[in-house]
């Protein structure tokens, strides 16, 4: 009996774990492959997300990189300025989220609204017990302010520094427009320009 009950708990999380990085990959902002996919109130943002140096594959759990979730760090967002009362990161502030893989230029597809950024985070692992993922989480508190005019805005490269422990010892915004502009017009063409508005501090 106590085997078929363990049979059954660990079922029901392997399933868990499926429905869960099925709202992972729900995160918004998928990149875009052509601009015709943006509409009249839709504006492109451009920019990278470095973790410094990055993680390792020693450094996820095993059952995080079977159902892979690795790999990607996430920033959660809101159109509107707003008090956070907890960190909990459940299926509003997955949909909410900005999905990027490290070190890779993103083209994302947004609201032509003000968007605040308010924190990062990287799955890194999964409690059976508690039956939820556990995070690493990454500061933030930033702004893209957007004009209504506005198509495609480079934002910066956020890169993040950290010590052994995971400790973020510095965060910087990096201006790399030159490069990526390049990028940007080699994949997308010259029908629409790419403006450089830095993310600031809200």
């Amino acid at each position: 009996m106590q085997k078929i009950q363990l049979n059954y708990k660990r079922n029901f999380v392997i399933i868990l774990i499926i429905l869960i990085s099925g709202l992972v990959s729900c995160a918004t902002g998928q990149n875009v492959s052509s601009l015709s996919s943006l509409g009249n109130n839709n504006v492109l943002l451009v920019g990278r997300v470095i973790l410094d140096p990055p993680l390792q594959p020693t450094e996820y759990k095993k059952r995080i990189s079977i159902y892979g979730s690795t790999g990607y760090i996430y920033l959660h967002y809101s159109n509107e300025l707003k008090k956070l009362k907890n960190l909990d990161i459940d299926l509003s502030v997955m949909s909410n989220s900005m999905k990027t893989e490290n070190a890779n230029t993103f083209y994302l597809k947004f609201k032509n609204k003000p968007l605040y950024v308010y924190y990062g985070f990287i799955p890194m692992d999964f409690d059976i017990d508690l039956n939820s993922f556990i995070y690493a989480y990454l500061p933030a508190g930033w702004v893209v302010n957007t004009q209504s005019d506005d198509k495609a805005i480079y934002i910066g490269t956020i890169r993040y520094t950290r010590d052994e422990f995971f400790r973020i010892t510095k965060v910087e915004i990096i201006d790399e427009y030159d490069a990526v502009s390049k990028e940007f017009y080699a994949k997308y063409g010259n029908s629409i320009p790419l403006k450089k508005s830095l993310l600031k501090s809200m």
